[in-house]
Parts: C-alpha cells; sequence; structure tokens
C-alpha cells in the first residue's frame, strides 16, 4: 500500500492501534479531523466496524477495507453508506479449512490452535475454518488459546504444550502465534509439527527445515482495497452488479511449503508480487474501461503461480 501510495504522488499516515480498539476509534477520527481523503480501514474490531462507517459518513471521507471481512448484518450496512468503496481479502474460514484440511491430509491427528483475541473477526473465522477442516479429514482439535496480543503467545502456547502432550500439530492464526510456539516448543525440548496462516520472512528456516507449512500471499489485500478507495475519489467507484460497493472475498492464500518457499522469499519479501504497472490495470485514472467484473477476474486469478509466471 506504501508503495502504491507513492507511486501515486500520495501522503500516507499509518497509526497503529496496538490491539486496541479505543485507539483503533481515536486513530481513525484523528485522521478524519486532519482531513484525509480517504481511509483503508482495517477492520479487526467489528463491533467498531459501524461507527468508523458512521464517522466517514459524517466527515465525508471514502474508506474501503482489507482482510478482515465484513459479514452478515454489517455488509448491508456498510453497502448503504455512500462512502464506503468496498471491501477485499480473504475469507477466513475457507483460509482456516484450508490449512485444517492440509494438517489432516499430511496424517496429523491431534491438533492445538493459538490466535488473536476473541472477537477479532479474522482469528474467529481461521479458527472455527481451522477446526471444520481438520475434523473433516479425521483428525481432532484438542486445546484452543487465544492472546490478546502476540506478547501472549509463548506463555498461551506453553500453557497448551502442558495441558496437551499428546498433540501433534499445532496452528497459529497468525505468523506471530506460531512463531512463539516454536519458542515454547523449545523451551519444552519438544517439536509438534506446526501450520499458520499469514507467515512472514522469520519463519522461512523452519519451513525450509519442514517443521512449518504456512499461507501468505494475501497482504496484498491492502493495495488492492487502496484502489477501490482511489477510484472512489477519482469519481468512479467500482460497483457490483447490484450497485453497490464490491465485498470481494475470494483473494485466497496460498500454501507456503519447502518446494516453493525460495520463490515465496524471491517475490513477495525481496520484491513486489504485483508492479505499479498491474495496479494500474485496477485504477480508473489509468484504465478507463476498468469495471467490477474485471477487479474480480483480478482477484480470482491471483495465485503464487500466476504471479511468478508473470514475473
Amino acid at each position: 500500500a506504501q508503495s502504491l501510495n507513492d507511486n501515486l504522488g500520495n501522503e500516507l499516515n499509518a497509526p497503529s492501534a496496538d490491539f486496541s480498539a479505543d485507539k483503533m476509534q481515536s486513530d481513525v477520527q484523528n485522521l478524519i479531523s486532519a482531513g484525509v481523503d480517504g481511509l483503508i480501514y482495517y477492520g479487526s474490531f467489528p463491533t467498531l466496524t459501524p461507527v468508523v462507517s458512521e464517522m466517514c459518513q459524517e466527515g465525508q471521507v471514502a474508506f474501503g477495507m482489507f482482510d478482515q471481512m465484513p459479514t452478515g448484518d454489517l455488509v448491508d450496512e456498510l453497502q448503504a453508506n455512500p462512502y464506503f468503496a468496498g471491501a477485499v481479502g480473504a475469507n477466513a474460514y475457507d483460509v482456516g479449512y484450508q490449512m485444517g484440511e492440509t494438517a489432516a491430509s499430511m496424517g496429523y491427528q491431534r491438533a492445538l490452535i493459538i490466535g488473536g483475541a476473541v472477537g477479532d473477526a479474522a482469528r474467529d473465522g481461521r479458527v472455527e475454518g481451522f477446526t471444520d477442516g481438520f475434523e473433516a479429514g479425521g483428525g481432532s482439535v484438542i486445546g484452543v488459546a487465544r492472546c490478546s496480543s502476540p506478547a501472549e503467545a509463548v506463555t498461551k502456547a506453553d500453557d497448551l504444550l502442558s495441558a496437551y502432550t499428546d498433540a501433534d500439530c499445532i496452528y497459529g492464526c497468525h505468523g506471530d502465534y506460531i512463531s512463539g510456539s516454536f519458542t515454547a516448543m523449545a523451551n519444552r525440548g519438544v517439536q509438534l509439527m506446526g501450520f499458520c496462516t499469514g507467515i512472514d520472512s522469520t519463519l522461512f528456516d523452519e519451513v525450509a527445515d519442514g517443521k512449518l507449512i504456512g499461507d501468505g500471499g494475501t497482504a496484498v489485500a491492502a493495495a488492492l482495497a487502496y484502489c477501490l478507495v482511489e477510484n472512489m475519489l477519482d469519481g468512479h467507484p467500482i460497483l457490483d452488479e447490484n450497485g453497490k460497493a464490491p465485498v470481494i472475498d475470494d483473494l485466497m492464500n496460498f500454501l507456503v511449503t519447502p518446494e516453493n518457499v525460495d520463490l515465496y522469499q524471491k517475490y513477495w519479501v525481496d520484491d513486489e508480487a504485483i508492479s505499479f504497472e498491474g495496479y494500474q490495470k485496477l485504477l480508473y485514472r489509468y484504465n478507463n474501461e476498468l469495471t467490477y467484473d474485471d477487479f474480480v477476474e483480478f482477484v480470482q486469478n491471483y495465485s503464487l503461480d500466476s504471479i511468478v509466471a508473470e514475473k
């Protein structure tokens, strides 16, 4: 998002809410009060999202969402706001299900789960999805821990390992949580197979060594949400077939394994997966034939293989 922003000649202010809903709300209010033109909102607190939507409507600020996807009645509420530009990201349940299915297919049978706080939209969906996918493959989730922040990961993982000594694998709802779990395992002198969503480069050695399978690639959702907001600011919002701001939740994470971790390092860490020219296809100012269908097609075709082939 920062790179896209810079190529567009805009200024970007990106405060951190530090895992606090109160700070998230005050940050949004401060940005609106400062006169921002658009907001890319990370909606990790679903109960706060209607408040943010109302603030943006009152402040006449275009806003889009990424990764933490709205669901249910919240979608209708957001689409009723004329300043909502849309949302794009992965379906958290599907992402978790894919990882649970993968773990079960490898023969693991007793899983632990560690993730962020209850109420975090993405973490809740990933926990539910992994559980269903793992159990559909014949496994059982025998222990779950939730953390208010990644700082609790080592302690919470240690508690899980102490309580469930017969576990054979552990799923972290984000890289931070599986990283803390590996620390806890090292402290105890045990080794469970790891799985995680949202892998980062600090974990690539574990993947290469066959100790971890992760998924990733959908950090580009931040830039895709930026495109939705920029199009609205340019007077050409992307609208779905019903004339509403789109909520596109099929940007699917792909698995990062020992076989492809080097490619992931090369194209998603050392380089940018999508170039500025690639994003121009999704910006009306550069592509005045852009439609909702083009946006959906771009998202659905996005994969490790498609990016590597293009590079």
